[in-house]
């Protein structure tokens, strides 16, 4: 994976998981995935929230392509539950081309956000198309996640998860 110092993020600086560079398509869409869920991961290393005391944070990219439903979602899980394996501590999700999810989706993303909160980082989600919205609003999850309009929105902001303390 290669990491990429930008002061204002843009995917293209950015690397797929086999090093391949991101973007460049003509139309400027995403790669095309093999068949099922599509996922590609990159790794940006972009400014941190003022409380991070090495003044940098690395962040996961996950861009997702398709429908994630209880025949796709497992997919998701695992690789959610990889990167936090491999140290990653921030994820963000491109749900730019997720044109549906069922509740077996909210229930990976919710995992994954929870794994995340426990090694000390956090998951945002990013470019919701509006059917996926509406979900997350109905269950209320739109108050549990950071959503954003475009995965760079998401990067460039510098708010910081604060766990809850007990009492």
């Amino acid at each position: 994976m290669t990491d990429s110092m930008v002061s204002a993020p843009t995917l293209s600086d950015a690397s797929t998981s086999d090093g391949a560079p991101s973007g460049g398509s003509p139309s400027g869409s995403h790669p095309r995935p093999e068949p099922g869920l599509g996922l590609s991961v990159e790794t940006l290393v972009v400014s941190a929230p003022d409380g991070d005391s090495s003044g940098t944070a690395e962040w996961a990219i996950v861009r997702v392509d398709g429908e994630i439903d209880v025949a796709t979602g497992p997919e998701l899980r695992r690789r959610l539950i990889e990167l936090v394996d491999e140290g990653v501590r921030h994820v963000v999700l491109d749900l730019s081309t997720v044109p549906f999810l069922d509740s077996s989706a909210l229930g990976v993303f919710v995992t994954g956000l929870k794994r995340l909160r426990i090694a000390g980082g956090t998951m945002r989600l990013a470019a919701c198309r509006p059917p996926v919205r509406a979900v997350l609003k109905i269950t209320s999850l739109d108050r549990v996640f950071f959503l954003y309009p475009s995965v760079e929105a998401a990067l460039a902001d510098e708010t910081e998860y604060v766990a809850p303390t007990g009492a």
